[in-house]
C-alpha cells in the first residue's frame, strides 16, 4: 500500500492506512496500520496490520477472488482519504473491476448506476446521423 505523491512538502507526518472487504470500511475484516515519516512513498507489509475490532496485530492474508478496498490519509482532523480497490486472484496480473462499488467513482456514457439495487443499467444513447447536402 502506498501513500501520497512524493512531491508533497517534506515534513514529519503520521499516515493511517485501512484495508477492508467493503467500501464502507466497517466489516469485521477491517484492519489499519499507522506509518510515520517524512513525505514520499510509504508502505505497509502484510504482517504489520492491526485488526480494528481488537487492536491486536493481525496480518492480512488475501482470499481468492475477493475485492479489497484500501485507503490512506494523513492522520489529522478531518481525515481526507485517498481510496483505491483491487481484486486478489492468485497467479493473475492486470486490471479489472468486479464489485459494484469499484465503479461508483467512475464517469460513464450510456450507463446509469442504480445504487439502491447495486446495478449498472444501460441507457439508450441517441445518435443523429447527418447526411451531407
Amino acid at each position: 500500500m502506498f501513500t501520497l505523491p512524493p512531491l508533497i512538502p517534506w515534513r514529519w507526518r503520521t499516515y493511517r492506512f485501512e484495508i477492508d472487504t467493503t467500501h464502507l470500511f466497517n466489516s469485521g475484516f477491517l484492519r489499519y496500520a499507522v506509518v510515520n515519516g517524512v513525505g514520499g512513498v510509504k508502505s505497509v507489509n502484510w504482517d504489520e496490520w492491526t485488526r480494528a475490532s481488537t487492536n491486536a496485530n493481525d496480518p492480512v492474508y488475501f482470499t481468492d477472488s475477493t475485492v479489497y478496498y484500501w485507503r490512506v490519509a494523513v492522520n489529522a482532523n478531518p481525515m481526507i482519504w485517498k481510496k483505491r480497490s483491487f481484486q486478489y486472484i492468485p497467479g493473475k496480473e492486470g486490471w479489472g473491476q468486479d464489485d459494484f462499488f469499484q465503479f461508483t467513482d467512475n464517469s460513464f456514457t450510456g450507463i446509469a448506476m442504480n445504487n439502491g439495487q447495486e446495478l449498472r443499467q444501460f441507457v439508450p444513447i441517441q445518435k443523429r446521423n447527418f447526411l451531407p447536402r
